[in-house]
């Protein structure tokens, strides 16, 4: 795969406007004060969509190829969420674990830095409306199947309620339909 030496195109002027409508940061959900029980928390390992969307500087406008944001980070996607699932016994992955998620948060923010080599704020935008998207069906979700969403931020909701195996399910079909990446992570 090769990679672009120099970056062709900065990023363009936007007005107020323009920058209010694709520039709102992450979903953050004001909590619930108070002191609960029963509180489940949904995690979603590294909502990050550009795996799962395809998203990169050269799908932007070609959609239809295969990306090389997506080709490098699916790997380390995987192996974080394999380092997080073997954690659970072994907590001699958590060092791994969580040098991979901040790897992958690095890589997100680097596609918005303006003078990045293959960064496109287009995707850094593209990839924070996805997650936002995301964190308001899945809130939605959360509410139809009878919890209370105590708080939401960019990719974990803290819910109340009793049935937690009704909601995970309702997740898994929306994972197993392609809607949503997969969860990665149930507290309770």
């Amino acid at each position: 795969m090769a990679v672009p030496f120099r970056k062709r195109e900065a990023e363009g002027r936007k007005n107020i406007s323009e920058l209010r409508a694709c520039d709102k940061g992450g979903m953050i959900f004001q909590p619930l004060p108070g002191v609960y029980e029963r509180v489940h928390q949904i995690d979603f390992a590294s909502l990050h969509p550009s795996s799962s969307y395809n998203l990169s500087p050269e799908t932007i406008e070609h959609p239809g190829q295969n990306g090389f944001l997506s080709t490098v980070l699916s790997g380390q996607l995987n192996l974080r969420i394999e380092t997080k699932r073997l954690k659970k016994t072994d907590q001699d992955h958590a060092g791994i674990e969580s040098v991979l998620k901040w790897m992958l948060i690095t890589c997100f923010g680097y596609t918005g830095y303006r003078n990045a080599e293959f960064g496109r704020i287009q995707v850094h935008e593209r990839i924070t409306e996805i997650s936002m998207e995301l964190l308001v069906q899945i809130k939605e979700l959360a509410e139809d199947t009878g919890f209370r969403v105590l708080h939401g931020i960019v990719d974990c909701l803290w819910v109340i309620g009793e049935l937690i195996a009704d909601f995970k399910e309702a997740v898994e079909r929306e994972w197993m339909l392609g809607r949503w990446p997969s969860t990665a992570g149930w507290a309770g």
